[in-house]
């Protein structure tokens, strides 16, 4: 059987100073004015077709959600099977005949509710006991426990983190830069969209003058979606400074990000955040604090490290050497099922979980141990293309001896081209 799990106080935060710098470039800030401001002009409309336009035959593929009573066990392998990071839930609006979205649950939420369930340390101490030689009486509970908690409602996931508490909407007449601005605002990551012109078309009235049908207009739009149209059209939207932009280094991508982080008013409820101030006396000189977990550790705690560190994903490193040999995120948890194998399998060294997840992840996409990884000296487009050719989510940064001294999330990578001190303040439209 696998190790048993590592003390989670044992995680290892890797602070790596990055050098006092001068404020930020003024050049930049111009540019990334610029670009917003191009993009003020947009209809989001636009970049809905761009998305139907990368689907075959350039048809828009219908919004997955799933309703409010669904188990967690079909939701993870929806996940899985669709390789999806979250879903909308819905309720049925009688009033209304159609569907009313109180919510988007993502992987993270599943994240959330996962690492402390009882289902899992009674799977550790079963473990446990089995290298001991010893009896565990609760061996009979275990399939009781996975029943519950694979039937739990996804309902309950709703809220479980901030994102899925307060989730907003948009109407596809609104600018791009509002959905720049809000997606780009900790903690979110995906917005749903109101296809205002798909509405209009397929909005149809009952006897009673009751609108139906209007749920089969909403999209949801994510961070890679946005990122996507940017980079395509380039040489179109303010093509001079998105230029300038892309050539920038990633050292003042980074550099950027920290500021921006400064900016931002609901910092603490970035899961993705792990940017900090060096020091309350210093804006000038930061730290980047790297969560990494080494290759031995057991999945279920690097996972437990992942959520008490509040990061979405974290540097598999070799013990030996503290070079990265894998990305373990919150997606990795996607296709778990209540089989004791699959439960068995977060109880592996960390590397071995992941080859064990290998079939969870889309045949085009790299595995985890296929990293991707810059350099400081490397340019912005060179961190776009990398996202987006290979269907990730981040970039780690790394030095010359291959260790990870900081990250670039793709929320990051969104946020050089939005100005400093521009962030979202809407309540829920839920």
């Amino acid at each position: 059987m696998a190790t048993a799990a590592h003390p989670i106080s044992a995680a290892t935060t890797t602070t790596a100073p990055i050098t006092k710098q001068p404020k930020l470039d003024p050049v930049i800030a111009a540019a990334a004015k610029e670009v917003y401001e191009s993009l003020n002009a947009i209809p989001i409309a636009t970049l809905l077709a761009h998305k139907r336009s990368r689907q075959p035959n350039n048809i828009a593929l219908p919004l997955i959600s799933v309703h409010q009573d669904t188990p967690l066990r079909d939701v993870l392998k929806l996940m899985a099977d669709k390789q999806l990071l979250a879903v909308p839930v819905y309720i049925e609006s009688t009033d209304l005949k159609q569907k009313k979205f109180i919510g988007i649950v993502s992987i993270y939420d599943v994240l959330a509710w996962t690492v402390f369930q009882k289902l899992f340390d009674d799977l550790e101490a079963l473990n446990t006991a089995a290298e001991t030689g010893t009896s565990f009486k609760k061996f009979r509970d275990l399939d009781t426990e996975a029943d519950v908690y694979f039937s739990t409602p996804v309902s309950n996931l709703v809220g479980y983190t901030a994102e899925s508490s307060m989730s907003w909407t948009l109407h596809s007449t609104e600018p791009i830069s509002s959905l720049l601005q809000m997606i780009t605002t900790p903690p979110y990551h995906r917005m749903l969209i109101i296809d205002v012109d798909e509405a209009v078309r397929n909005v149809t009235f009952d006897d009673e003058d009751v609108p139906t049908g209007g749920d089969g207009c909403v999209v949801m739009v994510t961070q890679t979606d946005l990122l996507h149209f940017l980079h395509t059209y380039r040489d179109t939207i303010s093509p001079t400074s998105i230029s300038l932009l892309l050539k920038s280094s990633i050292e003042k991508v980074e550099h950027f990000a920290q500021k921006n982080v400064r900016n931002l008013t609901s910092l603490e409820n970035d899961p993705n955040q792990i940017l900090t101030p060096k020091s309350k006396a210093s804006t000038d000189v930061t730290t980047t604090r790297i969560i990494t977990v080494p290759s031995t550790y057991t999945a279920l705690a690097a996972f437990r490290i992942m959520y008490l560190h509040r990061v979405s994903a974290v540097a598999v490193v070799s013990p030996k050497t503290g070079q990265m040999v894998a990305n373990l995120s919150a997606s990795d948890l996607r296709g778990l099922t209540a089989d004791m194998e699959s439960l068995e399998s977060l109880l592996l060294p960390v590397f071995e979980y992941l080859e064990s997840r290998s079939k969870s992840r889309g045949v085009d996409q790299i595995k985890a141990d296929q990293l991707r990884c810059v350099s400081r000296e490397m340019v912005f487009e060179d961190a776009v293309k990398i996202v987006l050719e290979s269907r990730i989510h981040r970039v780690w940064v790394e030095d010359e001896e291959e260790k990870p001294v900081g990250v670039l999330t793709m929320g990051d990578l969104l946020a050089f081209f939005v100005p400093l001190g521009v962030n979202a303040e809407k309540e829920s439209d839920y």
